[in-house]
C-alpha cells in the first residue's frame, strides 16, 4: 500500500487519499473490514455490434478498464459504440484508471470508442456535479443510443450517480416517466447493470 496524496494545481493544496491513508495508519494486526470479491458484474455481450455505454465515479472506473481491455483486445473487432464517462471528486481518484495516459488512451484509436471525463476542477467537490455537465452536454447522443435495441448500459461507483443520470435523461426525455419506461424496459431485457455504493 502507497499512502497518496492530491496536490492542487493552483492552490498547492495537499489533500490525503482517503483509503490509502486509512490503510497506512492502521495498526499492525487491526481488524479491517474487506468487502468482495464480487464476480463481474458487467458481461460483454456476444454481439460485436452491440452499445456500450459506461458511467463510473470515483473507483468505478475499475471495472469499466476491464471491460473496454476486454472488448478490444480479446474480443477484437467490436464495431458497436463504446462510450465511457468518468467521474472524480479530483484527479487524485482517476489513479483508478491506471494512469489514463498508459490506460485507456491505447483505444482512443478505436473508431468505436470515445471516453468523456468529468473531474471536478477543485477536490472535494461533489463528483456528481461535474458528471451531471458532462451527461447533459452529451445527452443527445446518449438518449439516441438508449433507444437502440442493442445498446446495454453500465453503471459503476455512488449510487448518487444514478439519481444524476435521471435527472439528465429525464429533462432529455420529455419526462421523468418517459425516463423511467426506457430504464424499466432496459433492465427487464437484461440491459441495464449497476454496481453501486453509498
Amino acid at each position: 500500500m502507497r499512502r497518496c496524496f492530491y496536490i492542487d494545481e493552483v492552490s498547492g493544496e495537499s489533500y490525503p487519499g482517503i483509503s490509502s491513508n486509512y490503510l497506512c495508519d492502521a495498526i499492525p494486526g487491526e481488524q479491517i473490514t474487506i468487502t468482495g470479491p464480487y464476480k463481474a458484474a458487467f458481461r460483454v455481450p456476444a454481439d460485436k455490434g452491440s452499445n456500450l455505454l459506461m458511467i463510473g465515479t470515483g473507483t468505478g472506473i475499475a471495472p469499466f478498464r476491464t471491460l473496454v481491455k476486454s472488448i478490444y483486445d480479446q474480443h477484437g473487432d467490436w464495431q458497436g459504440k463504446v462510450r465511457l464517462f468518468y467521474g472524480a471528486k479530483s484527479g487524485l481518484d482517476t489513479l483508478y484508471m491506471n494512469d489514463q495516459n498508459s490506460d485507456l488512451t491505447n483505444y482512443y484509436d478505436e473508431a468505436t470508442f470515445k471516453a468523456y471525463s468529468a473531474i471536478n476542477p477543485r477536490p472535494r467537490m461533489d463528483a456528481s456535479v461535474a458528471l451531471g455537465n458532462s451527461l447533459a452536454e452529451n445527452s443527445a447522443e446518449t438518449w439516441a443510443l438508449m433507444q437502440e435495441p442493442n445498446t446495454y448500459v453500465y453503471l459503476a461507483g455512488l449510487k448518487k450517480q444514478v439519481a444524476v443520470l435521471d435527472k439528465v435523461m429525464s429533462k432529455v426525455a420529455g419526462s421523468e416517466a418517459a425516463w423511467q419506461a426506457l430504464r424499466k424496459q432496459l433492465a427487464r431485457e437484461g440491459r441495464w447493470a449497476e454496481l453501486t455504493f453509498q
